[in-house]
């Protein structure tokens, strides 16, 4: 077995290893993997979010993602009829705006409505799947990041850029945490310095 910690050569190595490792995520910790990559895409974007979107809109983004954490610390049990309420509307704001995904603010919005959206899915069916999809978010992020440099995530000079070699870290030693023991919303920024993004 291939030590996850040794610097992937390539997009497809890494996207096949990370594939992998997801499907190996313990149950009771799949909920906290969806909820740290929505705080995450949340924190890169709450500074413009307001540009983009409603007060109204930004208040139920926050709202869910407070839910996700409570449930993530069984605060709270799941509650269907809001769970497909905040999953119409997010629908609606998907609908409502055309988000350009070549500009990486409006996508990082797009995909942090994406991702909540997947995890409430999540909630809903409790059936696995989301997790390797979620793994893409930042990626995808940080993929057109690249491209405004004239770079490419599928090129070895891409794929080797800190931006990408960081949050693939990071990705990989959360994985190995949350296979050990269940975590908490105490580690929602744990591996993930918002300063860097």
């Amino acid at each position: 077995m291939k030590d996850s910690s040794n610097k992937m050569e390539n997009f497809s190595s890494y996207s096949k290893e990370i594939e992998e490792k997801t499907s190996e995520i313990p149950e009771n910790n799949l909920l906290f993997w969806g909820s740290w990559f929505c705080e995450s895409l949340f924190q890169r974007c709450k500074n413009y979010i307001q540009v983009f979107l409603t007060d109204e809109e930004v208040s139920l983004i926050n709202e869910i993602i407070s839910y996700l954490w409570n449930l993530v610390d069984e605060k709270y049990q799941i509650d269907m009829s809001k769970i497909n309420l905040w999953r119409q509307k997010l629908y609606e704001i998907d609908e409502t705006y055309y988000f350009d995904e070549t500009d990486c603010q409006q996508k990082e919005i797009y995909e942090l409505i994406v991702s909540l959206d997947e995890v409430l899915s999540y909630c809903q069916s409790g059936e696995r799947g989301f997790e390797f999809s979620i793994s893409q978010s930042i990626i995808n992020i940080i993929d057109i990041m690249l491209q405004d440099e004239d770079k490419d995530i599928l090129s070895k000079e891409g794929f080797q850029d800190a931006l990408v070699q960081n949050e693939i870290k990071a990705q990989f030693e959360m994985i190995s945490l949350l296979k050990e023991k269940k975590l908490t919303s105490e580690f929602k920024h744990y591996l993930r310095n918002v300063s860097d993004m």
